[in-house]
């Protein structure tokens, strides 16, 4: 829903600036200028919204040039103003097997919170996380260690069955990130076959966690 009046300015509005994660812009959603951060290409953006109490609406590419301020200023006030209704303890261990965790605020932003994942679950960043949006309230991510790396076609499978049956969908796909950084971790189906198509640059992450791995195994 859009608001029935947009800002003069996006200074007045500052403090209301959210980020919002979707698919990419269609042709006509590109007509309208909608300002968008490609997060993955074909795969995933960011967008900058102004949350109201009953609603919210999309910042144009109109609104950030009319500013005085590039987008990258507003995307950055957008998340902190995130930060800021993002308690430590809000993504939580649901599956205490694999240590997968999920956003739980449910305030329309629980997706967005993977843009916050090194500030509320610290001490991952160099093996990063495996992500799953699949809508715009769920939001799963799994720490990747030597266990957990080969979790990665449970979760696709997870993304594409939530994806399918909730609201505001966003993706499918499962999702690799590193220091904010974010990959496609492709998952295909050859018939009863999976085929695991890791980023090229996650392959340092499995040499690395299967030399620790090796290292934990070897005698005294």
């Amino acid at each position: 829903p859009e608001a029935a009046k947009p800002p003069g300015d996006l200074q007045e509005v500052a403090d209301r600036l959210m980020v919002r994660l979707g698919p990419p812009m269609s042709r006509s959603q590109t007509e309208i200028d909608i300002w968008n951060l490609p997060l993955v290409e074909d795969h995933l953006s960011a967008f900058l919204v102004i949350d109201y109490p009953e609603s919210m609406s999309y910042v144009t590419e109109k609104m950030v040039a009319d500013s005085n301020h590039d987008g990258e200023h507003w995307y950055e006030r957008a998340l902190a103003n995130l930060r800021g209704k993002s308690e430590p303890g809000c993504i939580i261990v649901v599956h205490e097997e694999s240590g997968l965790l999920q956003a739980q605020v449910a305030d329309a932003y629980d997706s967005s919170r993977a843009l916050l994942l090194d500030v509320l679950a610290p001490g991952h960043e160099e093996n990063g996380f495996y992500v799953i949006a699949p809508s715009r309230d769920h939001l799963l991510v799994l720490p990747i260690t030597a266990k957990t790396m080969p979790m990665a076609p449970w979760l696709r499978a997870i993304a594409a069955k939530t994806y399918r049956d909730m609201p505001y969908p966003i993706s499918p796909e499962l999702f690799w990130v590193q220091f904010g950084k974010w990959h496609h971790f492709a998952i295909e189906s050859d018939g009863e076959d999976l085929i695991v198509k890791p980023p090229a640059a996650f392959i340092d992450v499995m040499k690395r966690l299967h030399s620790a791995d090796d290292g934990d195994a070897l005698p005294d």
